[in-house]
């Protein structure tokens, strides 16, 4: 059943607006296929549908049907398809239980190299992928919208990324960390499990995460550019890596 709200006034209308400022335990997702790649994940609690978009029947969550100017004020994107999925955050998953291939960020701040870093690791294979303290939230409107559903598909969680890398060794695993420097990726092949550590856009990898690396590895560079993107070194070195 469709509920029609047509009133700025209404209960349910600021609810939404207070989300789309500060997200707590929900957050709104922008679009149709996010929209529907939520649902999949069995995340989203209703859809807020313009009524003159694409008709939704859903019996998995409440729909409401807004004029398109309030779903315009709702909406993040300055060009809504006039879909906006009311969502609950997926629980985090377990530190130990991210598999044997982990991509850990250490203090990516961009959002859009997160979200892209996610989405690359789900295409290379990657189980799963570790956020340490002071990247960026892998929910925000920016980093979802670049990891286009991989958030909703992998195994994420974050922490202090030193106390992570240390347990992880301790348990018998390598860790790869990204430095110019470093060992060509062509030249190594890991064994499981073993986890790559991609430091920030601005100051690289922290010394605590350095420290613990196995080897460290780079992207061998012909051109002149002095450094890589973080995305896309990470997404080279995920590729490179996996075997």
């Amino acid at each position: 059943m469709t509920v029609r709200i047509t009133s700025t006034h209404n209960p349910k209308y600021k609810e939404w607006m207070a989300l789309r400022t500060h997200a707590s335990e929900r957050f709104l997702l922008d679009g149709i296929k996010l929209a529907q790649e939520a649902r999949q994940a069995g995340l989203v609690e209703a859809l807020i549908v313009a009524g003159d978009a694409e008709s939704f029947c859903a019996d998995d969550c409440a729909v409401y049907e807004l004029p398109r100017f309030m779903v315009e004020n709702l909406a993040r994107t300055k060009t809504t398809q006039g879909v906006i999925a009311v969502c609950r955050y997926p629980e985090p998953a377990k530190a130990d239980a991210l598999g044997e291939r982990v991509v850990a960020l250490d203090g990516l701040q961009d959002p859009g190299n997160v979200g892209t870093i996610i989405r690359t690791a789900d295409a290379a294979g990657m189980t799963g992928v570790f956020l340490g303290e002071g990247c960026a939230d892998p929910f925000g409107d920016k980093a979802i919208r670049s990891a286009m559903g991989s958030a909703f598909r992998m195994k994420i969680c974050g922490g202090n990324i030193a106390e992570y890398l240390a347990r992880l060794k301790e348990r018998g695993a390598s860790v790869y960390v990204s430095a110019m420097e470093g060992k060509p990726f062509r030249e190594m092949k890991p064994a499981e499990p073993w986890v790559l550590v991609i430091g920030s856009e601005g100051r690289g990898v922290s010394q605590e995460a350095v420290a613990l690396a196995t080897e460290t590895v780079s992207v061998p560079m012909k051109g002149k550019a002095e450094s890589l993107n973080a995305a896309v070194a990470a997404g080279i070195l995920m590729f490179g890596l996996v075997q």
